[in-house]
């Protein structure tokens, strides 16, 4: 018997109590959700460790250099050195300035007081520490 081609059929009607979803859809809406889930579960590990590290005292005294040690540790150190020249050039230091205008006479008052303090034979005499005491010339120096 030779084969016949059948005639065409409509495709099925869906089924009146079908809840599952078409297949496409059910692993886009999965695949959403586990992408999802993957950044949440990063943002709240980064979190964490920002908190902790500003919470951290050995990381600086102020939260902005706890907050850039934390971006260095964590591969942002290219983002927070550019963020510290931005801020830089925003507030550049003043140029200029004047000069000492007597710097040779307080280099040779300096030099004075130098000597006069490591001659052995000394015109003058130690104070009490405030907070020593009396001490003699072997502790003070």
């Amino acid at each position: 018997m030779a084969y016949t081609r059948p005639a065409y059929r409509p495709p099925a009607a869906p089924r009146p109590h079908s809840h599952r979803l078409p297949r496409p859809v059910y692993w886009r809406r999965r695949s959403v959700v586990l992408v999802a889930l993957a950044a949440l579960a990063f943002v709240g590990y980064l979190a964490a460790t920002l908190c902790f590290a500003l919470l951290n005292p050995s990381y600086g005294s102020s939260l902005s250099t706890r907050a850039s040690q934390w971006g260095r540790q964590h591969g942002l150190a290219s983002v927070v050195s550019w963020g510290a020249n931005e801020a830089y050039h925003w507030d550049l230091p003043k140029k200029g300035g004047t000069p000492p205008a007597e710097m040779e006479s307080d280099l040779n008052d300096l030099r004075r007081h130098l000597e006069r303090f490591a001659r052995p034979p000394r015109d003058f005499e130690f104070q009490p520490h405030p907070i020593f005491g009396q001490m003699t010339e072997k502790e003070w120096m």
